[in-house]
């Protein structure tokens, strides 16, 4: 009996150290017009509320959104927020109708999944920085918008 007590206790640890080397992204949806969103993820995952962004890495992230209106084409706008001043963070593909997950054009009432590989150079101050990302239709309105809190290291 004591070894099923001392098993099940040891499994209760395990879960909770499993859980607390996960914490959910942290996002603000900072004004999607068009589309609603539904999920963010990064790859590497954020392990803790602040998304850490590997100098010299790339890092990936996952938009699930639904679209409530058509869209016929979709560009992907980052800024880095440092202090509330958007600085540009430029993409290596901002159509996101292209290698991102998205066909074009966008339906409305549909579930979509993008993702987009984002280059973090080693040339980028290690700093806090809110990354701002936006997929915006073709009349420059945000179909959906997001905000993360991040730490460039």
């Amino acid at each position: 009996m004591a070894s099923k007590t001392f098993s099940f206790f040891a499994l209760a640890i395990i879960a909770v150290f499993i859980h607390s080397g996960h914490a959910d992204l942290q996002y603000t949806d900072c004004g999607s017009k068009t589309g609603t969103l539904e999920k963010v993820d990064m790859i590497p995952p954020c392990v803790t509320e602040v998304c850490t962004l590997p100098s010299g890495q790339n890092v990936t992230i996952k938009l699930t959104f639904k679209s409530n209106e058509v869209a016929k084409s979709v560009t992907a706008v980052v800024h880095g927020l440092i202090g509330g001043l958007p600085f540009p963070f430029p993409l290596p593909n901002p159509n996101a109708c292209q290698d991102s997950g998205l066909t074009c054009p966008l339906q409305a009432s549909t579930e979509y999944q993008y993702h987009e590989e984002l280059p973090i150079l080693s040339s980028y101050p290690k700093l806090a920085v809110t990354i701002k990302y936006e997929l915006v239709d073709e009349n420059k309105e945000d179909i959906v918008c997001v905000e993360i809190p991040s730490q460039i290291k």
